[in-house]
């Protein structure tokens, strides 16, 4: 049986979460810019997770030249590829990247693309992104805030792009899970789970400075605010060790 990482994100993952659009990717840029001090023009910035490439296009966007995507999904990088055809793309599972010893400048990980494997997993990803960062390159590690996520059971039903979307999500086992089912046109229907460690942000910083980082600051928005009770994320930034 495959993991639910190698089948949720196939054609559906983009309009189920539209709402994740290009403008947020350029809002968080326009930040990641503005505050790591010239960080994203220093060499390579590598998004590991990179999806269909919306930080990829926001970054060439902000004029970033030298921007490389990993992701595992072909349907996902295929999109990704479609959108720009000079786009540097790699398929690969983000706990083993084939990629050089310090070739990244900056390593991102956007939109929680991280706790998707158990602890030793996960533990492995931040392994691999102190591994293929530079000394003194930068890793931002974008997560949702698990003290923000409600524990009540909740589902939820609206209309996307012609398909009609049900999300029932709990907490089971310290993560989030989300059973999603789509019905499209002429009844098609398809179906996944994701799957989420949860993890506090004094784990999350705790787990990104055994990694071999030193964490710099904490946001709770793709603005660059402080983490606050009416915040959702937590964006660890990190500069590893020389």
């Amino acid at each position: 049986m495959n993991a639910w990482y190698e089948s949720a994100f196939g054609e559906l993952y983009p309009v189920v979460y539209g709402h994740r659009d290009a403008e947020e990717a350029r809002r968080a840029v326009r930040t990641l810019d503005r505050r790591l001090g010239g960080a994203l023009h220093a060499g390579t910035v590598l998004d590991v997770a990179c999806g269909e490439g919306r930080y990829l296009r926001a970054l060439a966007e902000a004029g970033v030249t030298d921007v490389v995507g990993v992701d595992l999904s072909p349907t996902l990088l295929a999109l990704a590829r479609r959108a720009d055809a000079r786009a540097r793309l790699v398929r690969a599972d983000m706990r083993a990247l084939p990629l050089a010893d310090a070739c990244a400048a900056t390593v991102l990980s956007m939109f929680t693309s991280f706790g998707y494997f158990d602890d030793a997993g996960n533990a492995r990803v931040l392994a691999e992104m102190a591994r293929v960062c530079r000394p003194l390159g930068r890793l931002v590690l974008d997560f949702l805030d698990a003290e923000r996520v409600p524990r009540a059971d909740r589902r939820t039903e609206r209309v996307e792009g012609g398909w009609h979307i049900v999300e029932a999500r709990r907490i089971e086992g310290g993560a989030v899970v989300k059973d999603v089912r789509a019905r499209g046109p002429g009844g098609r229907m398809v179906t996944w789970t994701e799957r989420v460690r949860l993890y506090d942000v004094r784990e999350l910083t705790e787990r990104v400075r055994a990694a071999g980082f030193a964490v710099e600051d904490v946001w709770g928005d793709y603005d660059g605010a402080p983490r606050t009770a009416r915040t959702s994320r937590v964006i660890v930034v990190g500069r590893r060790a020389p």
